[in-house]
Parts: C-alpha cells; structure tokens; sequence
C-alpha cells in the first residue's frame, strides 16, 4: 500500500492537468502564470494547461481521465 501511494505521489509530481473556460487571451495569460507559480509551489516537475470552451469540456475531461487510468 505505502509503494502504491508513493507512486501516486510521484504521478502527482509529474502530470498536473487544468482545463478551464472559454476566456480572453489576458485571462489565459494570467491563469497560465496562476498555476505556473502554484506548480513551483508544490513541487511538481511539469504540467498542462488546457484551455476549452464548455461545449467541449466533456470531451478534454474524458481524455485526461483515460491517461489517469493508464497510471
């Protein structure tokens, strides 16, 4: 149990995914640099930020879910 929980930790270091809405290209900037520093924070090697409109926000939602299932 203790390895598995390692290892998730280790995925969390690795792979931090947001999406959010539909916004202006300066919110898109200020929220990049948002979790850019928040990431610093935390530790962790790398992330992503996704941007999508609500229409297909199921769709990112469900790819970033089935690459959480592949860890």
């Amino acid at each position: 149990l203790e390895q598995d929980v390692d290892a998730d930790v280790q995925q969390m270091h690795t792979d931090l995914t947001h999406a959010y809405g539909d916004i202006s290209s300066e919110e898109k900037e200020l929220f990049r640099k948002l979790v850019a520093r928040n990431a610093a924070n935390m530790n962790f090697e790398s992330y992503e930020v996704r941007f999508t409109t609500e229409a297909m926000l199921n769709d990112v939602v469900k790819e970033i879910v089935e690459r959480w299932e592949k860890y």
